[in-house]
């Protein structure tokens, strides 16, 4: 049975984090587990290259598999450039073909202006050019470099509450067949030991973390993977390869 890995009070605000909850749901997928205990060999042998052993419980588990900087395993979600410098453009010969491939965007700026003038011009213009939702991925959602991307955004609070509602009537589950056979009084009992917030359906919640489950399975989390991040991926692919530009993690 599935046990809830509890948080101490220091680490609360990790249940912000997608993908901590990605590496959370990857820990309740069975054939990754397999795939664990078997020491990568199993169903999910190419997802466990990336990711390793989630296995390992505890509050400081998390940080050990991301790494104390995100450098270990928290590389998989990191945006990658093989631009990590501006570049001057002194004349249109400048522009190169990997950079009109790239999604790179040019600036002029009178340097008559003083320092500070020319930093809100450009602090001005710059934000029209992308597309994001604050807090997450630096480029537009259809130009993300990230090894593995976050297929819808979808709310933290949601995540929490399919998982505890998942741990509670796991086994309950496997005994009865389905949410809606377990008996109303076991039912009942289960719900009070898990701090569900809001008034939200049980059964819901767990069928809800049962597709989590199984999309991080394959690799994807909540969902399944957009279009666009397969085309994009495949251009960003062909350009490294094309080039021989070396990759860079954008922090």
């Amino acid at each position: 049975m599935p046990t809830y890995i509890g948080l101490a009070p220091s680490r609360i605000d990790l249940w912000h984090s997608p993908y901590y909850w990605w590496w959370m749901y990857l820990k309740l997928n069975k054939q990754y587990d397999e795939t664990c205990r078997n020491a990568g060999k199993g169903p999910c042998s190419d997802l466990y290259k990336d990711f390793g052993d989630v296995r390992p419980e505890g509050d400081d588990a998390f940080f050990a598999w991301w790494g104390p900087r995100g450098e270990l395993h928290g590389r998989l979600f990191q945006e990658r450039t093989v631009m990590p410098k501006a570049k001057v453009l002194k004349s249109k010969d400048d522009w190169t073909p990997i950079m009109g491939r790239y999604p790179c965007v040019v600036i002029a700026v009178d340097l008559h202006m003083g320092i500070r003038a020319a930093e809100k011009m450009i602090a001005d213009e710059l934000p029209r050019h992308f597309n994001k939702q604050q807090g997450r991925t630096p480029m537009p959602l259809r130009f993300s470099t990230a090894r593995y991307k976050l297929s819808d955004y979808g709310r933290e609070s949601i995540f929490r509450n399919c998982y505890l509602a998942y741990i509670a009537l796991y086994d309950a589950v496997e005994k009865y067949g389905a949410v809606a056979k377990i008996p109303a009084k076991d039912f009942s009992t289960r719900l009070k030991r898990i701090d569900l917030s809001g008034n939200q359906d049980a059964q819901e919640l767990y069928e809800k973390a049962v597709e989590l489950i199984e999309w991080v399975g394959k690799g994807s989390f909540p969902g399944p993977p957009l279009k666009e991040f397969e085309d994009w991926e495949q251009k960003f692919d062909e350009l490294v390869r094309e080039t021989g530009e070396a990759i860079h993690y954008m922090d």
